[in-house]
């Protein structure tokens, strides 16, 4: 009975620090950055993996809060913990480009393209960075092959409006995505970013 009692126990702790996790990481994909950190300060990861997640929800928080520095950090921490994981890879590049490192950045970038070849966060990335160092031709350039390669890609589309909307252009942002949903009416990501 006191090994049941005991197991039990056990089982419900482990539940708890899994929702806690699993809570962090949805205050934070809603943008309720303040409770997300609060629940993150009371958790105590159990494992490499818990681990791995609590530095991809911090990465995210501080990148969201243009904390990059802070962001840099995390993401490292969980790029050093699993260096095939996309999230930390993709979320050390972006924290580079914001500091303006831009060779540790395309160095990232590197890597997440190995990693998820048909990604195409990493070619945005690459032409925001063209951007800050002046290349608009090849930041153009690099989006308009993109959207030539995969033309019915509903993730292309998306990265091509954020593209136009960090480049200053909203109202082609915006069109650009209209003009998707138009020619595929089942993508839903285009759509969710539409009524963003």
């Amino acid at each position: 009975m006191a090994i049941t009692l005991f197991a039990n126990t056990a089982d419900a702790a482990e539940n708890k620090q899994v929702d806690t996790l699993r809570q962090a990481r949805v205050m934070a994909e809603a943008g309720r950055y303040k409770d997300a950190v609060a629940l993150l300060k009371t958790f105590e990861p159990q494992d490499r993996d818990e681990e791995l997640a609590t530095n991809l929800i911090a990465g995210k928080i501080y990148l969201a809060l243009d904390r990059s520095a802070s962001a840099l950090e995390y993401y490292e921490k969980a790029f050093e913990q699993d260096i095939e994981n996309f999230e930390a890879v993709i979320g050390a590049a972006t924290a580079s480009t914001k500091l303006g490192n831009f060779k540790q950045a395309r160095q990232y970038l590197g890597m997440a393209s190995d990693i998820a070849k048909g990604s195409s966060e990493p070619i945005l990335i690459n032409a925001l960075i063209s951007l800050r160092t002046g290349n608009v031709k090849d930041a153009n350039a690099l989006m308009l092959n993109l959207t030539k390669l995969q033309p019915d890609s509903p993730e292309v589309a998306v990265t091509n409006a954020k593209f136009l909307s960090q480049s200053g252009d909203n109202v082609a942002a915006l069109r650009s995505l209209q003009v998707f949903v138009e020619r595929n009416p089942s993508a839903a990501e285009p759509k969710d970013s539409l009524g963003d």
